[in-house]
């Protein structure tokens, strides 16, 4: 199933969990919960 994914992010070259943040412009953007880093779509 498609929730059961994980996304690999590009500082820690892991797959890790997702999270949200809200920037100060009212952007949503896709997070990593192990350090922080902005996930970009590709």
């Amino acid at each position: 199933h498609v929730s059961n994914l994980m996304l690999i992010c590009a500082k820690c070259t892991d797959p890790v969990r997702v999270g949200r943040r809200r920037l100060d412009d009212g952007k949503t953007v896709r997070v990593c919960k192990k350090c922080g880093e902005v996930l970009e779509n590709k």
